[in-house]
């Protein structure tokens, strides 16, 4: 089982973070995604606009502040 994804909006080839969870989340229903982007939120591409509710870092981050992000996206 898997519990959280941790995915960079930005990848290489024919997908991004948003697809990736989306596929991902056809087989596991339940999997929970953490977005980060060298992008802020104001910089993101128009095409990579996340659901109001999507935890999302943006780079660098911190230890700190990705340990929590994850504690609180698999407390949700």
């Amino acid at each position: 089982q898997i519990h959280l994804l941790i995915a960079d909006l930005l990848m290489p080839r024919d997908l991004n973070g948003l697809e990736l969870s989306e596929h991902l989340r056809e087989r596991y229903p339940t999997v929970r995604t953490l977005y980060i982007s060298g992008y802020s939120a104001e910089q993101r591409p128009d095409d990579l606009t996340l659901p109001p509710s999507a935890p999302f870092l943006a780079k660098p981050f911190s230890i700190q502040a990705l340990l929590t992000t994850v504690r609180r996206c698999l407390d949700a």
